[in-house]
């Protein structure tokens, strides 16, 4: 079972986690607002939650493009 839940830490950071959630899709932040990646590279979904198990962080992409970051716990 994954407990995922708003918390002001990893909120604050949010903009981190994202990129590294774009890093592990194969993307590379070229500035501030340009990403480049080779063919294939994956795309997220809107709408979609993306749960980092190692790191206990969770992106959601709104419908909106736009995102937010929570702590995600997974319970044995």
């Amino acid at each position: 079972m994954i407990s995922v839940f708003a918390d002001e830490k990893i909120d604050a950071d949010a903009r981190y986690y994202h990129v590294i959630l774009w890093q592990d899709f194969g993307w590379k932040l070229q500035d501030n607002k340009t990403w480049t990646s080779p063919q294939g590279a994956r795309e997220r979904k809107l709408g979609h939650i993306y749960i980092n198990p190692s790191r206990q962080v969770a992106v959601y992409y709104y419908p909106d493009r736009e995102y937010s970051v929570f702590k995600a716990t997974i319970m044995k």
